[in-house]
């Protein structure tokens, strides 16, 4: 290694074994205790995209190095860069999905930096660059033929309701399938409400009940078997169903998730809720995430209002504010009103 650590003096007395030297290595070392926990406090789709990762790190080092590891004390800026370019020229990824495995990869020295293999992490400066984020909600006339369309398979039917309950309840996929009568509350005003913690984040969120999503609870009720709310399909099979309803419905691309971006624009913001309430009801820790749908929103206010300049512009749909229009003049050019003494005022001024 050329030091010693207090660590490695420490594993060395008490007859530990010495931990992996090598990055491929110690990647595997950390994929497989994370798999021992998938089920306690891991999740099986996060150990995938880490075995994804393992996969695309070894497949360049193999191009690279003509080899299948490399030193961890070999790692530097070049090799990091390198293999950013590898992802994005080899593997034909976009920006979020390069800044997730090279996310990974910091874990990875960083692993090896608080074993004691390494006396600094080369890479504790460097932040894989995001894109800037955008929200995704489904267009307005879309939602509507989406709500409005008929469907005749019942898979169909139920993949399409559970996106729209989650349009009016903000609840993403996770939420949604363990959404059981231990989270529905009614107010003293009569008001049921949906009271859960956010399985992501642990961020609590309340959401009031409107009368549509109450009525996708009660047509689903008697389907029920136990507590769940809804019987919800796995995040694949409610994908390719929903990418059905789109080509039936004649609408843009649906993915579930956009429904939660639905609540947060068009059911929330648009209607005139204060963000910090839509915060408050999407789970978010930081309003900071909540003002990508507000940002948004004041885009779709400003295409809404040229819209409209562009409608009132023209002849067709000229409008007046006056009932007599020499007033109109005298207003726009007051000079002229002194000059012509039978302009009046209108009575109804």
């Amino acid at each position: 290694m050329g030091f010693v650590t207090a660590e490695l003096v420490k594993n060395a007395l008490k007859g530990i074994a010495q931990k992996p030297l090598t990055l491929m290595k110690l990647f595997e070392e950390h994929n497989d205790e994370f798999k021992k926990r998938v089920g306690i406090d891991r999740k099986k789709e996060a150990h995938d995209v880490y075995v994804v990762s393992y996969n695309h790190l070894l497949a360049f080092i193999r191009k690279k190095y003509d080899a299948d590891d490399v030193t961890l004390r070999s790692l530097n800026l070049r090799f990091y860069e390198d293999y950013d370019l590898f992802l994005r020229a080899d593997r034909g990824l976009q920006q979020k999905t390069v800044h997730q495995h090279l996310y990974n990869l910091k874990k990875i020295t960083k692993r090896a930096f608080n074993q004691g293999t390494l006396r600094r992490d080369p890479y504790m400066k460097l932040f894989p660059e995001l894109p800037p984020l955008k929200s995704r909600h489904l267009k307005l006339e879309d939602l509507e033929k989406l709500m409005q369309c008929q469907l005749d398979r019942p898979n169909l039917r139920r993949a399409r309701d559970l996106f729209v309950f989650s349009t009016f309840t903000g609840l993403c996929h996770a939420d949604l399938t363990r959404l059981s009568d231990e989270h529905i509350e009614q107010a003293s005003d009569g008001s049921f409400w949906i009271k859960i913690k956010r399985q992501k984040t642990g961020t609590g969120c309340d959401v009031r009940l409107l009368e549509i999503p109450l009525k996708i609870m009660e047509k689903y009720c008697p389907q029920r078997t136990g507590k769940r709310i809804f019987k919800v399909y796995d995040r694949s099979y409610m994908g390719k169903l929903l990418k059905e309803i789109a080509k039936i419905c004649g609408t843009g691309h649906i993915s579930f998730h956009k429904a939660r971006h639905n609540f947060g624009t068009h059911i929330t913001l648009s209607q005139g809720v204060p963000i910090e309430t839509v915060s408050r009801m999407m789970g978010h820790k930081n309003i900071s995430t909540t003002q990508i749908y507000a940002k948004v929103t004041d885009k779709k206010v400003d295409e809404d209002m040229k819209r409209l300049k562009s409608r009132t512009a023209s002849k067709a749909n000229k409008v007046t504010l006056y009932e007599d229009e020499s007033l109109r003049a005298a207003i726009r050019y007051p000079g002229e009103r002194k000059k012509n003494k039978n302009v009046q005022p209108s009575n109804n001024q």
